[in-house]
Parts: C-alpha cells; sequence; structure tokens
C-alpha cells in the first residue's frame, strides 16, 4: 500500500519500521546464539545478514530493497554511525592499565607476537589475492592501501567480545582469562592507532606531503587530547560526579565524544580514532559511580543502536554473489587469519611455561574478532579499500572465527587449572608445591588484601555461591567463622564447610565463592544464614561479580574467589580459594564481629584503615 504521507516522512517512517524489525530479529537470533556456547553479538550480527541479500534476497520479491529501499540506506548509516561512535567511546573508556600491569611482559609479547605474525601472514594473502579484487567502483585501489588494510584486519582481537566470552565459559579470573584480557586490551589500542595510519595512508592518496601533514596533525591532536582535554576532563568529572550531576556530565561526555570524533574526521584519520582516543583519556574514579551512572545508560544505547551498524554491515554481504575462485580465497582467508592468531598466541604462551591446552585455549580467545573487525571493514568500505566481494568474504571470515571460540574451548567448571591443583588426600597438604595452582590475573593489591583479612579476622561473614546461568534457587549462602587468608602471593584464602552444608555442591558446581564481610545492621542476616542447610539468597538483595558469583549488596567488603582446591577435614571440608576481585568500604560503618561466642560491633574508624 502507498503511504499518503510526504516523501521524507515515509523515508523516516520506512526507516523506523526496518529499525524495528533489527531489532527483534537480533534478539530471536542473540537467544539461538546462546544456545549454541556463542556470544550475543554473533546472533545480532547474523540479524544483519538474514536481513540482507544472502539470505533474505533469496526469496521471491526482493525482500530487502522492499525492507529497506535505497534512498533510506543512507539514513540507516547516519543512525549507526551515531552507534559506532559511542561504541568506540565506550571501548576506550573500558581499556584499563591494571588489566596489564599483573601480566605486562607477557601480555605484551603475546599481543605483539599475534599481531605481527597475523598481519604477516594477512599482508601474504592480500599480496597474492591483490590482483583479483584491486578494483572498487571502477577505481584502482593502491597496493599498499590493499595490503596493509588487509593485514590490520586480520591482526586484531575482539576486547568487548572476549570478554564475553570469558564471562560466559566462566574463565573470568583464570590466568588464561586474565593473560587473554590483557593481551587484548593491548591488541586493541595498537589496532586502533594501525587503523589511524591506514586511513591516513588512503584519505593522501598515497602523496608523502600529503600523509606528512595528516601525521602532524594526528600527533598534535592526540597530545592537545593527553596535556589539555584530559586534566580538564578529569577535573569536570570529578566535581560533577561528587554533586551528583549525572544526567549533565552524560550529555556533555557525549557530545565531548562526538568532537573528537569530528576533529579526527577532519584531519583523515576517520571518526571511530577519535571517539576512541577520547574515551581512553577518560577518567576511571570514582569507577563504581562511573560504572553504574554513565557507562550503563551508554551501554544501553548501544544495544540499540548498533543493531543497526549490523544490518548495514548485511546489507554489503552477499554470498549469492561469490564464484568458486571467491570461495577458494574465503577458505584461504579464514585458514590464514585462525594460524596467524594461533600460533602467534600459543607459541609465547609455551615459552612462558602455559600447558597446551592452556595455550590452544589462549590462541582460541585472541582468535575472536567479533565487532572490532566489522568497524575496521567498515572504515575500509566508506575508504574505498574492499570491494563488494571481498567485504563479504572478510565478514565471513569474522563471524567463523568468533564462533570457534565457544565451542573449542575448554570445559571446566573452575577455569583452567590442572587437575593436580585439586587435593582430597586426608593426609596431603592443601596446596604443596608440586601442584601449586598458576597465579590468576592478579589484579588484587597485597596490600588492601593484608588490611582487609587483617582488620575483618574475627568479622562475621557470609559465603555465597552459584551462577548466573543456574536453575533458579542455585544461589546459596551461609554464615561461616572459619575464614581465614592463607596467603598474599598468591591471594588465597579458605573456610570450612560441613560436609552436609547444602553450599557445598554449589560451590563445587560454580567453581568460586565470595566471602561477604557484614555490618553491624546486618546481624539478622547473618543469622538466617547460619546452619547447615544454607538460606538461598533469591529474596535477599544482591548483585554479580564480574566472574558471575553472588555479591551481597550491602556487605561492608567483599572477597570474589575462584576455587583452586578442596580438602578433607573429617566432618568438614575445607575450601582454598584464589582472590580475583575484592572491594573495600566505601562508607563509614561498624563491621559486625565474632567475640566471645556472640556477634557484636568493633568499633574502630574505617577511614584510618583505608583514607579516600
Amino acid at each position: 500500500m502507498r503511504s499518503l504521507a510526504a516523501a521524507a516522512d515515509a523515508r523516516t517512517a520506512i526507516m523506523l519500521g526496518g529499525i524495528a524489525i533489527v531489532l527483534v530479529t537480533g534478539v530471536l537470533l542473540g537467544r539461538v546464539a546462546k544456545r549454541f556456547r556463542q556470544p550475543l553479538v554473533i546472533g545480532e550480527i547474523a540479524a544483519g545478514v538474514v536481513l540482507g541479500p544472502s539470505v533474505l534476497g533469496l526469496l521471491p520479491g526482493d525482500l530487502p530493497h522492499l525492507l529497506f529501499p535505497a534512498d533510506v540506506r543512507p539514513l540507516l548509516s547516519a543512525v549507526s554511525q551515531v552507534g559506532l561512535v559511542l561504541f568506540m567511546f565506550v571501548v576506550g573508556w573500558e581499556f584499563e592499565k591494571r588489566l596489564i600491569r599483573p601480566h605486562a611482559a607477557l601480555a605484551a609479547g603475546v599481543s605483539l607476537s599475534s599481531m605481527v605474525v597475523a598481519f604477516g601472514l594477512g599482508a601474504g594473502v592480500a599480496a597474492l589475492v591483490y590482483p583479483n579484487y584491486q578494483v572498487v567502483a571502477g577505481h584502482r585501489i593502491p597496493f599498499t592501501a590493499f595490503v596493509t588494510f588487509m593485514g590490520a584486519a586480520m591482526s586484531v582481537t575482539a576486547f568487548p567480545v572476549l570478554a564475553r566470552i570469558l564471562t560466559d565459559n566462566k574463565l573470568m579470573g583464570t590466568r588464561v582469562g586474565g593473560l587473554a584480557l590483557a593481551s587484548a586490551a593491548i591488541d586493541d589500542v595498537l589496532a586502533w592507532f594501525l587503523l589511524a595510519y591506514v586511513s591516513a595512508l588512503v584519505s593522501s592518496g598515497g602523496d608523502v606531503a600529503d600523509l606528512a601533514r595528516i601525521g602532524t596533525a594526528g600527533a598534535g591532536y592526540i597530545a592537545v587530547m593527553f596535556l589539555v582535554v584530559r586534566p580538564l576532563l578529569t577535573r569536570l568529572v570529578r566535581r560533577w560526579a561528587a554533586a551528583g550531576r549525572w544526567s549533565a556530565l552524560l550529555v556533555v561526555l557525549c557530545a565531548g565524544a562526538f568532537l573528537s570524533a569530528f576533529g579526527t574526521a577532519w584531519i583523515g584519520l576517520h571518526a571511530i580514532f577519535g571517539a576512541f582516543l577520547f574515551g581512553f583519556i577518560m577518567p576511571r574514579e570514582p569507577a563504581r559511580q562511573l560504572a553504574q551512572q554513565l557507562r550503563k545508560p551508554l551501554d544501553d544505547v548501544s544495544l540499540l543502536l548498533l543493531p543497526v551498524f549490523f544490518i548495514v554491515t548485511g546489507l554489503g554481504v552477499n554470498l549469492a554473489g561469490l564464484d568458486a575462485r571467491d570461495y577458494l580465497t574465503l577458505g584461504l582467508i579464514t585458514a590464514v587469519a585462525c594460524a596467524g592468531k594461533l600460533i602467534g598466541s600459543m607459541v609465547p604462551a609455551r615459552l612462558f611455561g602455559f600447558s597446551w591446552r592452556e595455550s590452544t585455549d589462549l590462541g582460541l580467545l585472541m582468535n575472536a574478532r567479533g565487532l572490532t573487525e566489522l568497524v575496521i571493514l567498515d572504515v575500509a568500505v566508506s575508504l574505498g579499500v574492499l570491494n563488494g566481494r571481498m567485504f563479504t568474504m572478510m565478514v565471513v571470515m569474522a563471524l567463523v572465527t568468533t564462533a570457534l571460540a565457544g565451542p573449542l574451548l575448554s570445559r571446566r567448571p573452575s577455569g583452567l587449572l590442572p587437575d593436580s591443583a585439586r587435593s582430597v588426600s586426608v593426609k596431603g597438604p592443601i596446596v604443596n608445591s608440586a601442584n601449586r595452582p598458576p597465579a590468576g590475573p592478579e589484579l588484587i593489591d597485597a596490600t588492601v588484601l593484608r588490611r582487609v583479612c587483617a582488620h575483618f579476622a574475627t568479622g562475621v561473614t557470609v559465603i555465597t555461591s552459584g551462577s548466573t546461568s543456574g536453575a533458579a534457587g542455585s544461589a546459596a549462602g551461609t554464615t561461616v567463622n572459619s575464614f581465614t587468608s592463607v596467603s598474599l602471593d598468591p591471594p588465597l584464602v579458605l573456610f570450612c564447610l560441613h560436609r552436609q552444608s547444602r553450599l557445598c555442591p554449589v560451590v563445587r558446581d560454580s567453581g568460586g565463592f565470595v566471602v561477604n564481610f557484614l555490618t553491624r545492621r546486618q546481624k539478622s542476616l547473618a543469622s538466617a544464614f547460619a546452619g547447615r542447610e544454607s538460606a538461598d539468597i533469591a529474596g535477599v538483595a544482591h548483585h554479580w561479580s564480574d566472574g558471575g558469583l553472588p555479591i551481597l549488596s550491602g556487605a561492608l567488603a567483599f572477597l570474589a574467589c575462584r576455587l583452586v582446591a578442596e580438602h578433607d577435614g573429617g566432618d568438614h571440608i575445607i575450601f582454598l580459594g584464589e582472590v580475583v576481585e575484592l572491594d573495600t568500604p566505601s562508607r563509614h560503618e561498624d563491621p559486625l564481629i565474632f567475640y566471645g561466642g556472640s556477634m557484636r560491633a568493633l568499633d574502630y574508624e574505617l577511614t584510618d584503615v583505608y583514607p579516600h
């Protein structure tokens, strides 16, 4: 039926209807992806491909053109770029030096090795296939630009997708997970600077003088951002956060991301680099408030706008347009992409003492390209470096390499620990020199951990455990008075449970536990969790750690631990855990303690223990 609205209003209406279809399709395919141990983004990217000529276009009636007419696609592209700029702002903001610090040498080695090997192999393949894909829209692509872009596209790792894969596979907090995150963080930064260089190379048209001008302008822009904008931004965030002006701060930050994107686009470095750079210089403190008040709303906006980017990408993917030679090229590209990341990651991991299984898991994680790859391909298309066929092949490669991680990763409830790390011998030690568990992410400040253990040694603790993926009621807790610290390096703690406690199998199944330190006001809560039966925490306010463990929301402090060993202690089981996340008091409140067989409040100034 023909619309009665004006042409401009009709285009807007069709665009809105198309976005609705994209969002619903993304949700449905995202649920399908989760069933096959795939991150949500796989389903969302697949939704864009399904609604494009590769699947929907095979049906009669030219449905992709009907749903997304040619005059509507520029509107969709504009919306997608808004979402992409905000996404890149968040990606830059999520970069944390603390992820890299514990693994600096190894993470740098893995990142550089995987990038160099993948880039070299990708550039080699690009040189081989260049004669068949050198023409885009009637214009010949410069050899250097094509080869460099292909090498860059082969060498990236999707940091946001990687974090989701680690959480889904219970690898967050393991040494492989920590190393993969650190390596991917370095990889991401290097990839965006490499992309900025390639963008400048293409924008200059190969002219050395123009390239030098773009490079000089880019270096000056980076210097201004770090030396001028960053201090001002830190002061602004500190003041407005203290005043609770979150809405205004969110608007200003989004405006800053857009302005930064405008600046880099204007000088020839592409808009996404400016958005990433603005996020990179963002202050990280106060971390919890910024995450809740600013980053979460930005994530929600990205959840709505990024699917539009996926449909714009999917409309450019046409599997039916590939011939036999293209499919051979696709197979070669995918094989080389996997080989580059696997070899480049596994070799340094093995040299640093990782097992073959751990090294393989690391290679699979670093091989996930996901959304980061699509962003680079979008830049390549906008600069006229890739034609439709090569773009299609590279999108398929990104999907395949990301999808391989979930099914092929080792499936261990408590992470990638050697079997010898679990001791059940009655007479043997919990952990000896031969089976000492490998160091975890080592993001824990030993000084802070020492203070927590020393000052809360007699504190009432509730041990909670469970999983976000478990059945309803699988999360439980129990009050214990046997918590103690064993070691600061690695950061190990232990506690005892009666072997008939319902929490024992929950701890084993989830592969971890949380030590929650209670306040004086929570005496009734401690009493409710007392006893062998444990208590279900469904009716108690709680949230989840980065590793998917339940934390009591009102706890004064907590230690989130991964289970590394258990020991038979007669009628009790001794559980040993490695601390992978902790939180110290953010407010002045007296802890609840055991003293003389009863629970009392200990009066002392927390501000003297934890100066802020």
